[in-house]
């Protein structure tokens, strides 16, 4: 894994996580329960990456990267 793949990949695990969470603080979506949004997110080119992002009930979030 290059460097900037571990850089966007800490991005995504670290920096999206902390912003969904700092909004879903103060700002709620009603009737989301018992919904989930799943989608990928691929980085192309020579130090790309990939991973996938799931958001559960507008109240949860989750990272997964690629294998």
């Amino acid at each position: 894994m290059t460097e900037t793949s571990t850089i966007f990949e800490s991005f995504f695990e670290t920096i999206v996580l902390q912003m969904f969470q700092a909004v879903t603080e103060v700002l709620s979506v009603p009737d989301m329960e018992g919904t989930t949004f799943t989608f990928q997110v691929k980085l192309t080119g020579e130090n790309g990456t990939q991973c996938g992002i799931t958001i559960k009930d507008a109240r949860e979030i989750s990272v997964t990267p690629a294998a």
